[in-house]
């Protein structure tokens, strides 16, 4: 945060100030009182940015004429979903806030079967029979694997394997 820098080079420049006039050093809680109270408006300010899915850092600062700065924008999606947010940036001199649409798409894993179906045809009471298929991640994020059980009256007569575990990007599973 920008307040801290700044504390921290008037506080230097402070102690300078003590060495040379010893007798100064009780102005040093009014430098400390004064940045808590900024830091505190700061934190309390309702007009300030806050969401649990983009993060913009820094949250306040200084750019001076003819320089430009980076912000930095961190996505962190929580389902696979689009989102959007309106930012705003409270400029000294101008009437209204600046707007800033961000919008993402927070992508989930992308999981395909070798096949759709399986034909297991008619089978006799009490046989078995085992069919393999090729679970493949084309995503860009690993996929967990759970086999959520069938609720049907078949669905116990029915087994998987594995029924759970990690598929890594671009990785194949039997």
């Amino acid at each position: 945060m920008d307040l801290e820098k700044e504390e921290e080079d008037e506080m230097q420049a402070f102690i300078n100030q003590c060495i040379v006039d010893p007798t100064k050093r009780h102005e040093m809680s009014l430098i400390t009182r004064s940045y808590h109270n900024k830091k505190s408006a700061v934190n309390d300010d309702g007009m300030l940015f806050s969401d649990d899915i983009i993060v913009l850092e820094p949250m306040s600062g200084e750019i001076w004429p003819n320089s430009s700065t980076t912000i930095t924008v961190m996505f962190k999606p929580e389902a696979a979903k689009n989102y959007t947010r309106m930012a705003y940036c409270d400029i000294t001199g101008r009437e209204t806030r600046l707007p800033l649409k961000i919008v993402g798409d927070g992508l989930g894993p992308k999981a395909i079967f070798s096949c759709d179906s399986i034909d297991i045809g008619n089978v006799f009471i009490g046989s078995r029979h085992s069919y393999e298929v090729i679970h493949e991640n084309k995503g860009d994020i690993p996929i967990d694997l759970n086999l959520i059980q069938p609720e049907s009256i078949f669905g116990p007569l029915f087994n998987f394997y594995p029924s759970e575990g990690k598929i890594a990007v671009g990785e194949l599973q039997l």
